[in-house]
């Protein structure tokens, strides 16, 4: 009878002890005690089951430790601080710039997925997308890149990254931060959109208004083909702006009247009069047709430069 009581015993010490194991081959350290294969994502160093991918001690490797500035992210020891930025608990500073979860160092994700603890997960929120780098947490989006991080000198975190809130030569509005001296908006702030589609509220859309095409950049707000990185930006004088930049008029869309001196690089005439420049500075495209001399008002084509006094 004590025989059959101890083999019961024993078996159900065997199950709980399956059990235990099983819950928890992806925490660690765990004691993984003698004579045991850890699980799946861990490995055995010494007498404990660990994650060698982000686990300081053993980064990339049993006993590879990471120096005290330094956490384990994708099995490789990297600063815990950015130069800008201090990333707070769990994250580390992954390209010089971006504080990243130590799980989603390196996890690449698809355009409408956030990395989220080393997944994976859809930026659908109901009704809403949200914008690039976060997550839909209890039905609103948050930015969980940036849980936890903090910026120095007024900067704003977005997407794991500190960006400043304006720039030199623009005040960007409430919603944008400053990239590359240009106002972008937030919920856009690394979005890589295809060709003939704008970043709106985090999202790719068409550059259109219905049946309407817009220009290169130009997204549809309230029926109305819009610069939408320059909604609520305001430039410095003597600039405009261009998605989200301020530039010299000379170098956009502008209409200038008065004498024009020079010639107009690749342009169908040259003109004495008032003319509309729609080309770039700097397009190194050689002239296709002679220039010809004319009084009257011409318009450019895209691409070509003039001189306007």
């Amino acid at each position: 009878m004590m025989l059959l009581h101890s083999r019961r015993t024993s078996a159900v010490l065997a199950l709980v002890v399956g059990v235990g194991c099983a819950e928890s081959i992806n925490r660690f350290p765990v004691d993984a005690g003698p004579g045991v294969v850890c699980g799946t994502g861990t490995t055995l160093c010494g007498s404990a089951c660990v994650n060698t991918g982000v686990d300081d001690a053993n980064c990339g490797g049993c006993g590879k430790a990471c120096g005290a500035t330094e956490g384990c992210g994708a099995g490789r020891c990297l600063p815990k601080n950015c130069s800008e930025a201090s990333c707070g608990v769990d994250r580390l500073c992954a390209n010089a710039s971006v504080c990243v979860q130590k799980a989603c160092v390196d996890v690449v994700c698809g355009a409408s997925e956030t990395c989220v603890e080393g997944r994976c997960v859809t930026r659908d929120c109901g009704a809403t997308t949200c914008g690039v780098g976060l997550a839909c947490r209890n039905g609103a989006c948050v930015d969980v890149a940036c849980s936890g991080v903090r910026c120095s000198g007024g900067a704003v975190c977005v997407n794991g990254q500190c960006f400043p809130p304006t720039c030199a030569e623009a005040t960007c509005a409430a919603t944008q931060v400053c990239v590359a001296m240009a106002c972008v908006e937030r919920a856009c702030v690394g979005a890589a959109c295809p060709m003939g589609q704008v970043c709106l509220a985090g999202a790719c859309r068409p550059e259109a208004c219905g049946a309407t095409a817009c220009p290169m950049g130009q997204g549809c707000v309230g029926g109305v083909c819009t610069d939408v990185n320059c909604v609520g930006v305001t430039c410095v004088a003597g600039r405009v702006c261009v998605r989200g930049a301020c530039v010299a008029p000379m170098m956009v869309g502008v209409t200038g009247s008065g004498p024009s001196s020079g010639s107009t690089l690749g342009a169908a005439e040259m003109s004495n009069g008032t003319h509309r420049n729609r080309g770039v500075l700097g397009d190194s495209t050689p002239p296709s047709e002679p220039p010809v001399q004319s009084n009257g008002t011409h318009q450019n084509r895209p691409g070509q430069i003039s001189n306007v006094q």
